[in-house]
């Protein structure tokens, strides 16, 4: 058996000398290698990061302070923030340029910015797309991150039938517009058994023809119209006429009378005379309608009594008013105004047929010599339905629109909500499956926006998406 020196371990072999020799050398790389950069570099911090930033943060990817505090965690889930300084340091840096909203009022507890908006990983990385994860940390249990007990659900673990909860935004129709969708897609508005003319193109008025003789196929003016879709809903793509704004197509525009619905609908009210056909302004309050068609019956019979305008009156203080006509020629007028009146919010045909209204029941409201005591009910369609998430009506322009909303044409009345719900659109975003399940993005930031989650159709951060104060040119590119 070989024997040891009893002084071995004061031997040195080739395998120690050249441990020491390659941790010499680390050494002494590691000392030049921060003495050249102290000495000769400008971008001092450059070298201690951690990968290259998103491009939308590329101009100062060499300025670590535009972000960052010394010696203070940007992210809550950090063990550091056990020991150092406030995570919130970095987040009021992130405030100078992004300052938004809260996800909800009483929502607990508050996050730092980098708690899920990620940096340095990459110039393609999105700080916006974030995983699942970020949103069921609190999603998973609200009633542990919320001051208050939410009014909302309290576990929602993925966007799927057992995971997330029907959309509560359309659970009704709030709106006070009374529609018809399948009278309005049949064939010329066809009102069914019983009779009645079909709306052909030829009935619409010259000027408005063209656009519906457009839209399909027969276009002699003894074809029934057809509307479709598109024929009333419109993309909000395109130049809004504000300057600098294009909207991507997202929602739709909102219904105006004067673009989709008085080709076939004129506000027009006929009578005897000259001046028989009376068109009201659409908009107009039923105190404002009376004026006017006060002043046209006036104006009307005034015409048919010769001499009236030369008629001598008594003449009166300022302020004061005179009876320039005769009383039976103005219960002639006041009788017109009020069949005028019964007219429009009695008939089917006018402002009652798509119309609410307020006050007194019309017959009590309309009388002879008196301003109707109606006003028009507001018509609260909502502009935007799904209210916490967002839609993007383009990025679904390959489906057909009963894809979606398909009870359109078997809808008779205003109630009925036709906007799809979450069964619908589990049939394509989520995993794929054998099934069949297309695999269509399904994370929670595709459809949902954090900042002002209240209120999320309003935009990134509202009403306090831009920043509290402008920054000179020198100090945003410095980050000072």
């Amino acid at each position: 058996m070989p024997r040891l020196a009893l002084d071995c371990h004061k031997q040195v072999d080739e395998i120690h000398a050249w441990k020491e020799r390659i941790g010499a050398a680390a050494l002494v790389v590691c000392i030049v290698w921060v003495a050249a950069n102290f000495a000769f570099s400008e971008q001092r911090d450059f070298h201690a990061s951690r990968g290259p930033v998103a491009g939308v943060h590329q101009m100062w990817e060499t300025q670590c302070n535009a972000c960052h505090t010394p010696f203070a965690p940007i992210r809550s889930h950090s063990w550091q923030a056990l020991f150092l300084g406030d995570v919130q340091a970095s987040s009021q840096k992130c405030q100078t340029c992004h300052e938004g909203t809260t996800h909800h009022a009483g929502q607990h507890p508050e996050l730092s910015c980098a708690s899920c908006h990620r940096e340095h990983r990459g110039r393609d990385a999105s700080l916006v797309r974030l995983t699942d994860r970020d949103c069921t940390q609190c999603h998973n249990d609200l009633a542990g991150h919320h001051a208050k007990k939410p009014a909302f659900e309290l576990t929602v673990s993925r966007f799927s039938a057992q995971g997330h909860p029907e959309f509560r935004s359309i659970k009704n129709d709030p709106g006070k517009l009374k529609f018809n969708h399948e009278l309005h897609l049949r064939a010329g508005m066809a009102p069914g058994t019983g009779g009645g003319a079909l709306m052909t193109l030829g009935k619409i008025p010259e000027p408005l023809r063209k656009r519906y003789r457009d839209q399909q196929s027969t276009k002699h003016d003894d074809a029934p119209v057809q509307l479709q879709c598109a024929s009333c809903h419109q993309l909000d793509a395109g130049d809004l006429g504000l300057p600098g704004t294009r909207s991507a197509g997202a929602y739709m525009l909102p219904i105006a009378y004067e673009n989709h619905c008085q080709a076939c609908h004129p506000l027009t009210i006929e009578r005897k005379g000259p001046d028989g056909l009376l068109t009201i302004p659409h908009r107009l309050e039923p105190n404002l309608i009376h004026d006017l068609m006060f002043n046209h019956f006036t104006a009307q019979a005034v015409r048919g009594q010769p001499g009236l305008l030369d008629r001598k009156v008594d003449r009166v203080l300022p302020g004061k008013l005179t009876n320039a006509l005769d009383t039976t020629l103005r219960e002639v007028i006041d009788k017109n105004v009020e069949h005028a009146e019964k007219d429009l919010y009695l008939s089917n045909r006018l402002c009652a047929e798509c119309h609410y209204f307020d006050g007194k029941p019309v017959p009590q409201a309309v009388q002879a010599g008196k301003r109707p005591e109606l006003q028009t009910a507001p018509t609260k369609v909502p502009p935007v339905w799904l209210q916490h998430a967002k839609f993007n009506h383009t990025a679904h322009r390959a489906m057909e629109c009963a894809a979606c909303h398909e009870a359109a044409s078997r809808s008779k009345t205003h109630t009925d909500v036709l906007i799809p719900g979450r069964d619908n659109c589990v049939q394509c975003h989520g995993p794929t499956t054998s099934a069949g399940t297309p695999g269509a993005r399904f994370a929670c930031t595709q459809c949902h926006q954090y900042h002002n989650g209240d209120h999320a159709a309003q935009g990134i951060g509202a009403a306090r998406r831009n920043p509290r104060a402008g920054h000179a040119i020198d100090a945003w590119i410095q980050a000072k």
